[in-house]
């Protein structure tokens, strides 16, 4: 297998199934094109590495493949940026309160190995319900103010 094809089967575990030939065959001749057009500027066929360089310069299989997609962002690009920020400060307020029940613990007499593992569980269910609820709150933002301006627009 080439360092084309294997490229390709790497693009093409993203690709939606039905999708999936079309889109490679027609990503397959702008590859070849590109990887000519290559060759043409070093006068001679690209060995394998520089025929990797040629295909990663194009995009990481995963990105490369997301540009065909058509599906919708979870988050659209107009609330993605509140989204991190949100996300982010959600998550450290977790995290200090985790940090005040760990104190609490250690304040009241517990064993600092118990108390810190006791904390430690706490995270491993309290930090994927933060990331999930947030999530959550924004998806149905991003519907409500979507739904609002197919509403409001002229016909």
């Amino acid at each position: 297998m080439n360092e084309l094809d294997r490229y390709l089967r790497q693009v093409g575990f993203w690709l939606p199934r039905r999708e999936r030939a079309d889109i490679l065959r027609e990503l397959r001749g702008v590859l070849e094109d590109l990887l000519v057009a290559a060759e043409g500027e070093a006068g001679r066929r690209l060995d394998p590495r520089q025929t990797r360089a040629v295909l990663s310069g194009f995009g990481l299989p995963a990105l490369v493949a997301s540009r065909y997609a058509n599906r919708r962002p979870v988050v659209s690009a107009v609330l993605s940026h509140a989204f991190w920020r949100v996300l982010a400060i959600s998550l450290a307020g977790a995290l200090l309160a985790q940090v005040v029940v760990l104190s609490i613990r250690l304040a009241g007499g517990a064993e600092t190995g118990s108390a810190l593992g006791f904390v430690a569980g706490k995270l491993f269910v309290v930090l994927p319900w933060t990331v999930t609820l947030v999530l959550l709150a924004f998806v149905l933002l991003d519907r409500i103010c979507e739904h609002r301006a197919e509403a409001s627009s002229p016909e």
